[in-house]
């Protein structure tokens, strides 16, 4: 995985970000900033609205429409601005969207001066995570297609379990790339888990527990306007 953000790092030139779900929300595991004096910065560990950004139709799409109802849909979305979905049936139809197309999109959902682009990545048959490019606005809708096609590229090629367990254990590698390492190990457990069963359910979420111990990683570096992993 850690080369895979690398790589779409060298082939956007915007910032890349690994998502994972978490609870209500989605917590940033895994980043690296893109180039040039604008970019975004995503901070590490930081968890996200689970109804805001790309990656949250990436992730919380392949969840079953029940549980989604039972997360989203009792109380109030919070709006962060006029681009904010806050109404539920407007997310269920966002979610078809992005099970249709094997991707999602974002133009300012969460910061609305930000794009992103988002595909999840799935183990064993079930999403666990999403793989998001993000950036400037107007620089991500200008190069969307071929943005696109790199992401799902990306993400469909993804193995989680390979990629992650030498990951973790090369904390000092020099590409930029920026890891909560406790997220990945507790991610690594989860989806390790579930190839060693024997029946995995397809269509459902590898969930992060609520009470998981994360910590927060380091702040990201550089110019931008980060906050988190999602838009």
């Amino acid at each position: 995985m850690r080369p895979t953000l690398a790589q779409l790092l060298r082939e956007t030139g915007e910032s890349v970000v690994l998502n994972v779900p978490n609870g209500s929300g989605y917590r940033c595991a895994a980043a690296v900033d893109g180039t040039g004096p604008i970019r975004y910065t995503a901070i590490v560990g930081a968890l996200i609205p689970g109804h805001a950004g790309a990656s949250r139709h990436a992730i919380f799409a392949h969840y079953p429409e029940a549980e989604i109802r039972q997360i989203f849909g009792t109380t109030p979305l919070q709006r962060f601005n006029d681009n904010t979905i806050t109404g539920f049936d407007a997310l269920l139809d966002c979610d078809a969207e992005a099970r249709r197309t094997g991707h999602s999109t974002s133009h300012g959902q969460y910061d609305e001066a930000v794009a992103a682009i988002a595909a999840p990545v799935f183990q064993a048959g079930t999403v666990a995570a999403s793989l998001t490019v993000i950036g400037p606005a107007h620089r991500i809708t200008r190069a969307t297609d071929r943005i696109v096609d790199l992401v799902v590229g990306a993400a469909e090629t993804a193995d989680l379990v390979r990629g992650l367990r030498p990951w973790i254990t090369q904390a000092h590698a020099h590409d930029g790339v920026r890891a909560d390492a406790a997220v990945l190990d507790r991610l690594l457990a989860t989806a390790d888990g579930r190839l060693r069963a024997s029946a995995p359910t397809a269509g459902r979420a590898l969930p992060i527990p609520r009470s998981a111990p994360f910590r927060s990683g380091p702040a990201g570096r550089g110019v931008g306007r980060g906050a988190g992993g999602g838009p």
